[in-house]
C-alpha cells in the first residue's frame, strides 16, 4: 500500500482587507447563520460519485444536528457555499457567513475546497437511489467515513479549529513548531504559522466550551509539537460537545412526520393507575312557582295542549250564549 503523502494543514482563509474596520463582535455575530435558514450548496467542479459522496457525508453527519436546510443544488456561483475538488491535497474552507463573500465572483468563486475525501477504499454506496462505485485509492487514509467533509462542513456552520479554542490545553514548543510548519508540506511563513496554529481566539468573541480532545475540529499533531509531548488525534466524527454546541446555536431541527419519540416508561417504573372516573353532578330540577297563579299563566303551550277543534267549539258556544241574551233583551223592550 502507498504512503499517503503529508496534507496540508486546514487555514483560516484571510478575511477580505476591509474586515479590520468592523468591530470583532459584529463579525462573530454575522459569522453564524439564522437558525431554521436554508443555506443552498453547489458544486463548481467535480466527478459525480465525488458529490454524491459529499451529500451523503453531509446528510448522515451534518444535518440531524442543526435545525437549517442544508440544500444541494445547481445554483452554480450563486450559491452560498460553493465547492471545488481542484486543489489536490489541500481542505478548507470560509467560517459561516463568510461563506457567501464572493458569491459570483471570478476572483475568489469557491468557498470549500475538498482535495480528499476520507471514503472508503473499495465497493459502493447509495444516493438517492442511485448506486455509485467508489475507485481504488492509490493511498488508503485511516478514516473513512467522510471525516473531512465533517471537518470543513463544520467550519462552514461557523465552528473554528479546536487547537485555537481560547481555553484549549495544549502547551505548544513554539520553536519546533515554526520548524515543523515552515517545511514541507505548507511552508508557511512565521505570520502563517503565528495565525493557524499559534493563537487563540479571544474568549470574549467565542461561543463554545472547554478545549474538546475529541472535537471533529481537532487536527492530528505529533507529539514533538508539545512541551509535555502530548499528542492529538484527528477525529472522525462530531464529539458530543460538538452536537450539543451545534443545538445550542441553531437548536434541534424538529422531527419528521415519520418519526415518533419514544416515551415508553422502563420496565422498572411502574404504569401509571388510570384516573378515576368522574362522576357528573346531577342535573339541576327548576325550582316550581310559589304563588296560586294558575299552571296555564307559566304554561306557554296551553291552547297548544287543548286544540284547534276545541277552541272553535268554546267560541261558537260563547258566541251562541251572546247572541241568544242579545235577542232577549231586544224582545223585553
Amino acid at each position: 500500500m502507498a504512503q499517503p503523502p503529508v496534507r496540508v494543514l486546514c487555514t483560516d482563509w484571510p478575511p477580505p482587507k476591509d474586515i479590520s474596520q468592523l468591530p470583532a463582535a459584529a463579525f462573530l455575530i454575522s459569522a453564524l447563520w439564522r437558525p431554521g435558514q436554508t443555506v443552498t450548496i453547489s458544486f463548481l467542479d467535480g466527478e459525480e460519485w465525488k458529490k454524491a459522496w459529499v451529500e451523503k457525508v453531509v446528510h448522515d453527519y451534518v444535518q440531524p444536528h442543526v435545525n437549517m436546510v442544508l440544500m444541494f443544488g445547481n445554483y452554480g456561483a450563486a450559491a452560498d457555499i460553493r465547492i471545488t475538488f481542484k486543489y489536490v491535497n489541500q481542505a478548507y474552507s470560509r467560517v459561516g457567513t463568510q461563506s457567501t463573500w464572493y458569491k459570483e465572483s471570478r476572483q475568489q468563486p469557491e468557498s470549500m475546497n475538498l482535495g480528499w475525501l476520507d471514503e472508503p477504499h473499495s465497493g459502493t454506496f447509495t444516493w438517492n437511489g442511485k448506486q455509485y462505485t467508489y475507485p481504488t485509492c492509490t493511498w488508503c487514509g485511516q478514516n473513512q467515513n467522510g471525516s473531512v467533509i465533517i471537518h470543513e462542513f463544520g467550519h462552514a456552520l461557523g465552528m473554528i479549529h479546536e487547537h485555537q479554542n481560547p481555553q484549549g490545553g495544549i502547551k505548544w514548543n513554539v520553536s519546533e513548531v515554526m520548524r515543523y510548519f515552515s517545511g514541507p508540506p505548507n511552508f508557511w511563513s512565521t505570520d502563517d504559522i503565528q495565525s493557524n496554529v499559534l493563537d487563540k481566539y479571544s474568549a470574549s468573541l467565542i461561543n463554545g466550551s472547554a478545549f474538546d480532545s475529541a472535537s471533529i475540529m481537532l487536527y492530528a499533531f505529533p507529539a514533538k509539537l508539545t512541551l509535555d509531548g502530548t499528542a492529538t488525534k484527528a477525529n472522525a466524527v462530531m464529539s458530543p460537545t460538538d452536537i450539543q454546541w451545534m443545538t445550542n446555536i441553531y437548536g434541534r431541527p424538529p422531527l419528521k412526520t415519520t418519526e415518533v419519540e419514544d416515551k415508553t416508561l422502563p420496565a422498572s417504573d411502574p404504569a401509571p393507575e388510570p384516573p378515576s372516573p368522574v362522576t357528573p353532578p346531577p342535573e339541576e330540577v327548576p325550582s316550581q312557582p310559589t304563588t296560586n297563579i294558575p299552571d296555564v299563566v307559566h304554561d306557554a303551550s296551553f291552547f297548544q295542549k287543548i286544540g284547534l277543534g276545541t277552541l272553535l267549539a268554546i267560541s261558537f258556544v260563547l258566541f251562541t250564549v251572546l247572541l241568544i241574551t242579545f235577542l232577549v233583551k231586544s224582545q223585553r223592550k
